[in-house]
């Protein structure tokens, strides 16, 4: 057994170099490192310094699901980390993780997710302590107006424990076994940044997986105030209609996508929409290649972690 560790970068020269030093000094030479660069105006620049790192620079921006896809295509390793450019990794996390992911083919596991921000870099006294995700599928308050409510993570809190199944990926450190990822179709679909965790997670259940959490894998996230990168809300909206698409009744897709529509710019959606239809040939074969593999409904997965039918 081995791991590749995937990390996407666009415009973050500085974290990329102290992220690799951090899992070299917690992890030594042996995981692969592949450094994706995302067309960053100004590329990336290797350092000699750093054992076993392959740098991968695309001549335009994929978005990061397509550059954690195509790291994962270059990957050695039978298993994958997706970590982020801004992390900072504990002592001990890479021999709890190999213990734990070996032997276990269809499982995903996430990670402890410190947080950590401009003004405390220390992962010994974290803001916070992650633990994966619940999934909001229409947002908490159907009243209110969010970006960030629909088909988005929120948080889990200190109820889950080690080894207990979750429901959503989050926090950016966590490992698939290389072939269950390729075998559910990755994140191929997805354009630019966002909807990596929850359209992932989703569908490693329906696939007959599971995502499991692991406390003493804990590895440090820095959250940023400001993105290094600009963020275009038509290709966000896309791929939350793409993920509904994909993963659910046509019912529940049509709702999700009428709640989209009054939580974005018109323009957004109409643009979101008009990729869609470009893309309507490629998403149609991808969701009968999903259903042919499917072995959960959309409507079991819900009534596993208690979310009630809303179509």
């Amino acid at each position: 057994m081995s791991l590749s560790i995937i990390i996407p970068v666009l415009n973050d020269p500085i974290e990329i170099h102290l992220t690799i030093a951090s899992i070299r000094e917690t992890a030594g030479s042996e995981p692969e490192i592949i450094v994706i660069d995302d067309a960053s105006p100004d590329p990336v620049v290797p350092e000699d310094t750093f054992a076993n790192v392959r740098w991968i620079r695309n001549d335009k921006r994929l978005g990061g699901g397509a550059a954690r896809h195509l790291g994962v295509l270059k990957a050695r390793g039978s298993h994958v980390l997706f970590t982020d450019s801004h992390m900072r990794f504990t002592p001990g996390w890479y021999a709890n993780a190999m213990e734990r992911i070996q032997d276990r083919p269809t499982t995903v596991h996430c990670g402890s997710c410190l947080g950590l921000n401009e003004n405390n870099m220390d992962v010994t006294n974290p803001e916070g302590v992650y633990r994966g995700a619940k999934l909001n599928y229409l947002g908490s308050d159907p009243n209110q107006v969010s970006k960030k409510q629909v088909l988005e993570g929120v948080w889990n809190g200190p109820e889950v424990k080690d080894d207990d199944q979750i429901e959503c990926l989050m926090g950016a450190c966590y490992f698939w076994p290389r072939e269950f990822f390729l075998h559910t179709g990755g994140m191929t679909v997805l354009r630019q940044w966002g909807s990596e965790e929850p359209f992932t997670s989703i569908k490693a259940y329906l696939c007959g997986g599971d995502i499991r959490f692991m406390e003493n894998v804990k590895i440090g996230h820095k959250f940023r105030r400001d993105s290094p990168y600009e963020t275009h809300w038509a290709t966000l909206v896309y791929n939350k209609i793409a993920m509904a698409m994909l993963t659910m009744p046509e019912e529940a897709a049509a709702s999700l996508i009428d709640k989209l529509s009054g939580c974005y710019d018109p323009s957004a959606i109409n643009a979101a929409k008009s990729m869609i239809a470009q893309d309507h040939r490629f998403l149609k074969i991808e969701r009968e290649r999903l259903k042919s593999i499917q072995k959960m409904s959309f409507e079991e997965l819900l009534a596993k972690f208690g979310h009630e039918r809303w179509w």
